[in-house]
């Protein structure tokens, strides 16, 4: 079954989320700050041995994770979540290489890999600027 949950999601953005994901018929969970130590696998229901949750300190970021979306349902949902005012920087889809990680985990990497994914738009932008300056 496909699902997505949220974590540090509220209010209004959550209710579009909520409304985005029934229409889409995706079951959407919101995770605890007690989930955040918990591996992925365990959250998203699976039936297998998991260790025991890791010392994780929560995170206070949004993060959606996203879990057995087809392609069309996975690209109407991104669309859907930027057309409804409702980004989430931190997004990732359960794999079998991070189903053992934790959520805490995971939203760092995400973070780290966001930060420099910003860091690479802005050179470039500041590249372009350089070089059009030139003529």
């Amino acid at each position: 079954m496909s699902c997505i949950i949220l974590f540090n999601i509220g209010g209004e953005k959550l209710r579009r989320i909520r409304s985005i994901a029934e229409a889409l018929e995706i079951d959407c969970a919101l995770a605890e700050k007690r989930d955040h130590a918990r591996p992925l696998g365990e959250l998203i229901g699976l039936d297998m041995p998991f260790p025991a949750p890791e010392e994780a300190e929560p995170f206070s970021e949004e993060m959606l994770i996203m879990h057995e979306l087809d392609e069309p349902t996975f690209a109407a949902l991104l669309q859907s979540l930027r057309r409804e005012g409702a980004p989430v920087a931190l997004k990732a889809v359960v794999t079998e290489h991070n189903l053992y990680w934790s959520p805490a985990a995971l939203a760092r990497e995400l973070s780290r890999e966001h930060e420099a994914m910003l860091e690479l738009l802005r050179k470039r932008r500041e590249g372009e600027g350089a070089e059009g300056s030139a003529e």
